[in-house]
């Protein structure tokens, strides 16, 4: 899937800034504000990993049988992430500080761990998986939901996307749609996404090859 590297090693700076800002709220005990941090990384994490171990991996494992190894690897990091993320959600911060900022920087360690070998063997096999580019001599339609409340974005995305299935959908958006990827991936499309320079991003949405 062209571009999808560049996607998903963002994620993982995405990743070591919500960590460094759950860091500096309980540097300051703002312990509404650490909760608020960590509930919203462990969301784009899990996010992060059902996307992978239900599309991504799968894709690659039926691309590629011997790396079977690899990904279960993978998948074994991915459990001890979450494991990491349930103990982060149970604890109480006013009552242990420390072993709050215990856990979230073996966290911090785990998810250094986990992108470097990601970003360094399997996002770029990534890259090598199939998909089609939209034909060269048709205009892709655009379509532009940034500021759009949801489920207002994803309901316009699937909408277009219902209207002409076969043909290639530009979309701008103000933020990374997570829970959009998993509705595509399971109505047949596949996509790219691209950040851009002023915070929002491009997906180019195409039906999968069968």
């Amino acid at each position: 899937m062209p571009g999808i590297s560049e996607s998903l090693s963002e994620h993982h700076r995405q990743f070591e800034q919500q960590i460094a800002a759950a860091q500096e709220a309980a540097g300051a005990r703002d312990w509404q504000s650490y909760r608020v941090r960590v509930a919203a990384l462990r969301e784009v994490l899990e996010a992060h990993i059902e996307l992978e171990e239900r599309h991504l991996l799968p894709a690659f494992e039926r691309a590629t049988p011997q790396a079977v190894r690899v990904t279960e690897a993978v998948r074994a990091e991915h459990a001890e992430i979450r494991t990491q993320l349930a103990r982060l959600a149970a604890a109480a911060p006013a009552v242990d500080p420390e072993g709050c900022r215990a856990e979230l920087e073996s966290l911090e360690l785990t998810l250094r761990r986990h992108a470097a070998q990601e970003e360094g063997m399997l996002y770029r096999a990534f890259e090598h998986l199939p998909l089609p580019e939209a034909p060269a001599e048709e205009a892709t339609p655009e379509l532009d939901v940034r500021g759009l409340e949801p489920p207002a974005p994803m309901m316009r995305i699937m909408e277009a996307l219902a209207r002409a299935p076969q043909q290639a959908l530009r979309v701008r958006i103000h933020r990374e749609p997570f829970p959009l990827y998993e509705l595509l991936a399971e109505r047949g499309f596949g996509w790219r996404t691209t950040p851009l320079a002023d915070g929002s991003y491009e997906l180019l949405i195409q039906r999968s090859a069968p």
